[in-house]
């Protein structure tokens, strides 16, 4: 994000991740740096989905932001 069109540019930027199952119920979660690029969350979160919970198949919900 860039932290010149936040309006508040003292404040704490976080990248979050939420994993929900098919119910709308929350998995897991992570919290990444505000200054972390959205696209190198994504496979380390997908591995670890694979590890903990035997998922082979998976539908990504993400934003243009």
């Amino acid at each position: 994000m860039n932290i010149r069109l936040c309006k508040r540019s003292n404040e704490v930027q976080i990248v979050l991740s939420i994993v929900i199952n098919s119910e709308g119920r929350p998995l897991t979660y992570d919290i990444f740096p505000g200054n972390t690029f959205e696209g190198y969350t994504l496979l380390p979160i997908l591995d670890r989905l694979k590890e903990r919970y035997e998922i082979n198949k998976v539908v990504i919900v993400a934003d243009r932001g």
